[in-house]
């Protein structure tokens, strides 16, 4: 009989603790933090990990928001904690873009690692390419194009541009498998096939500089091969 009694008092025991730990509202998510650029809503952020308040915090699979999280065009990386009895705390990094390409009439937003993050219909004071033949694209992975190491220079060329203290910001023009870039509209650098992109970079900056020093502001400095740099006005 005590047997029986003990049975009985144990499953009692049993399936409360089951319904506080599952079906109670003790652990229902009651607050969601999110940490990171303020870039993304909290409802986009939310929709792609696929998280909502009032959620049990002891069945969430944490791994699982986190790699619906980083599916997110954006997010480089995501770190999701449980804060017992009823918090979650989502933090995440943002991938970087620092140059656009023109494709299809519009602008499509590139990092370092070469991940498309996001398409518009205007260019939003990035370094733009123009005629870089695509092979396709998909937002969140690696764009594809079809010379590899075309694109790799470009990217390189991109970089230098940036830490260099150049006072503009120019686009990039593609043509025949050549790298130009356009400073203003009558001012021209021609990079050739991109080859030792940066020392033909650093030949390209110091002939700017005496040009700039003399206020030569338009013009044609061909540095395609790893000859001297060649400096050509328009007229």
């Amino acid at each position: 009989m005590k047997k029986v009694i003990f049975i009985i008092i144990f499953l009692i025991i049993l399936g409360s603790g089951t319904y506080v730990f599952f079906q109670s509202d003790y652990f229902r998510i009651e607050k969601i933090e999110i940490f990171g650029e303020e870039k993304l809503s909290e409802f986009e952020i939310l929709k792609y990990a696929q998280v909502k308040r009032k959620m049990n915090l002891l069945l969430l699979d944490t791994d699982e928001v986190k790699k619906n999280l980083e599916k997110h065009p954006m997010i480089y990386s995501a770190t999701i904690d449980k804060i017992y009895p009823n918090r979650l705390s989502i933090s995440y990094n943002l991938r970087e873009p620092i140059f656009s390409i023109y494709y299809s009439n519009c602008f499509i937003s590139i990092d370092k690692e070469l991940y498309a993050l996001s398409v518009n219909q205007n260019e939003k004071g990035l370094m733009t390419v123009y005629g870089l033949n695509i092979e396709n694209f998909n937002l969140g992975q690696k764009i594809k194009a079809y010379d590899e190491n075309l694109m790799e220079a470009l990217v390189l060329l991109v970089k230098l541009v940036k830490i260099s203290d150049l006072n503009f910001i120019p686009s990039i023009h593609v043509e025949n498998g050549d790298i130009f870039l356009i400073i203003y509209k009558d001012f021209i650098i021609n990079f050739g096939n991109g080859n030792n992109i940066e020392n033909r970079f650093n030949a390209f900056y110091n002939i700017y500089v005496d040009l700039s020093e003399s206020d030569v502001s338009q013009g044609i400095i061909d540095v395609s091969t790893d000859g001297l740099p060649i400096y050509k006005p328009f007229n």
